[in-house]
């Protein structure tokens, strides 16, 4: 199984909401999350990065596996998108750098967010991972994958 709709698929038995509001920033897993969203109606996905290259291919090959208008994507800079929005439940976070990593973690965490994935610990996830912990987080590692999973109280 893809790993990540297998992550998309538990974090579903996770937040058990009507519908899932998912953003990536970066466009790393943008195929599989929209081909995720296409196959599960009740989840919304929004795809946000400055390099409108890599956007339009990933809307092409989308395009051909009839995903496309599973998702919206938008050229914008990661940390202005993620400052505007008001809730989220799933963030897929592709930082540049270990410092961008905790910024965008704190912005997402600000917008709501349930679940922060993101990939490459040592050199993007890190610090957010440490600082996760520190709110009381679970963290779970899968691969590429760092998955933080907000505490439920």
């Amino acid at each position: 199984m893809n790993t990540i709709h297998a992550i998309l698929d538990g974090a579903r038995l996770v937040h058990s909401l009507p519908i899932l509001k998912i953003v990536e920033t970066g466009v790393a897993d943008t195929i599989d999350i929209a081909t995720w969203c296409s196959k599960n109606s009740a989840a919304t996905f929004v795809s946000v990065d400055l390099d409108a290259v890599a956007q339009e291919k990933n809307h092409a090959a989308l395009e051909q596996l009839n995903a496309a208008s599973s998702y919206t994507y938008r050229t914008q800079d990661h940390n202005k998108f993620l400052m505007q929005l008001t809730w989220i439940d799933i963030a897929f976070l592709n930082p540049e750098n270990l410092q961008d990593g905790l910024e965008e973690f704190k912005l997402a965490l600000s917008a709501g967010a349930r679940t922060i994935i993101m990939r490459d610990y040592q050199s993007r996830a890190y610090l957010a991972v440490k600082q996760a912990k520190r709110f009381g987080w679970e963290a779970h590692f899968t691969g590429d994958y760092s998955i933080l999973i907000r505490a439920t109280n």
